[in-house]
């Protein structure tokens, strides 16, 4: 016996017939009649009396409609509360991550979401660090993630990885383990703004380096097409864009560097103790997500 029988019964009583039925529930009419069928089945009677002159309750059928509107009562009371108790228990976030840093921690943002499904609803959204910062600003948003500290917010490092050079396999610095500041001289790197005024990954000390040429795009097809065509440089985290671009090696140089990932919590959010309680957690779950990866080498 299921719940959707009885509630059909106790409409076909009411209206006495399938047709007006049908169309209170939005189901066919037959639908209902083998939901009513089925039921008289499962009971061993008739619960109505079917005649060319319409539906009538049959004796059994009146003794059992008492009984059906108090489950069906108690059924939707019960729907009610989980639904109150669902909008008081479940908190939404809104929550932005700068293109930059997914490759690396998409997985872990989704294991997040699923292990804390039946506290939040979090809406995630991709943009640019540029946009990241604004929908902060202007509380679009009540986390975000992106490689600068946003202002007026609260800020925390919860991922570091070292930058190293990415070049073409056929690049002549492509055959060196370890780069050194010698062999940059003359070399021309190209760096991704990810809609910022200022080029990532970039340190000071190569942009003063008068015999290099520090170009920046926020094209990362063209990007892409630089490195492994024109023998340009790009600075990047391995792990992130190595396994994007045929072709292609990273190498280790000195005062590279780190890349370093924020996990921000507008001053709103923070305001507000179950969205703080979900940013603190989502805090430690990214710095255990990034001792686990430096355990494994």
């Amino acid at each position: 016996m299921e719940f959707y029988q009885i509630k059909y019964f106790t409409v076909v009583a009411r209206t006495l017939s399938f047709q007006l039925s049908a169309n209170e529930l939005y189901v066919t009419r037959q639908a209902v009649s083998k939901a009513v069928s089925q039921l008289e089945e499962e009971l061993g009677y008739a619960l109505f009396i079917r005649a060319k002159s319409g539906l009538n309750l049959s004796p059994h059928g009146t003794l059992f409609i008492k009984r059906a509107y108090e489950l069906v009562e108690q059924f939707e009371r019960l729907q009610g509360d989980m639904q109150s108790y669902r909008a008081e228990g479940i908190v939404e976030v809104r929550f932005s991550f700068a293109h930059t840093t997914f490759p690396l921690l998409c997985d872990p943002i989704s294991r997040f979401q699923q292990e804390y499904a039946d506290q939040m609803d979090m809406e995630v959204r991709g943009v640019s660090e540029q946009e990241c910062t604004r929908q902060m600003q202007d509380g679009d948003v009540d986390f975000c993630l992106s490689t600068i500290p946003i202002p007026e917010a609260v800020s925390n490092v919860v991922a570091e990885y070292p930058i190293k050079l990415l070049m073409s396999r056929e690049h002549p610095l492509a055959a060196k383990p370890t780069i050194t500041l010698a062999d940059l001289q003359n070399q021309t790197f190209i760096a991704y703004r990810s809609g910022t005024d200022t080029p990532l990954y970039i340190p000071e000390f190569i942009q003063t380096m008068p015999s290099c040429r520090c170009l920046k795009s926020d094209d990362l097809l063209y990007i892409f097409r630089c490195v492994r065509e024109k023998a340009y440089l790009l600075m990047s985290v391995e792990e992130n864009v190595g396994n994007m671009i045929e072709g292609t090696i990273h190498r280790t140089f000195p005062g590279a560097g780190s890349w370093k990932w924020y996990l921000s919590i507008s001053r709103k959010a923070a305001g507000n103790p179950k969205k703080r309680k979900l940013y603190e957690e989502l805090n430690r779950f990214l710095l255990n997500n990034m001792q686990q990866e430096v355990a494994r080498g």
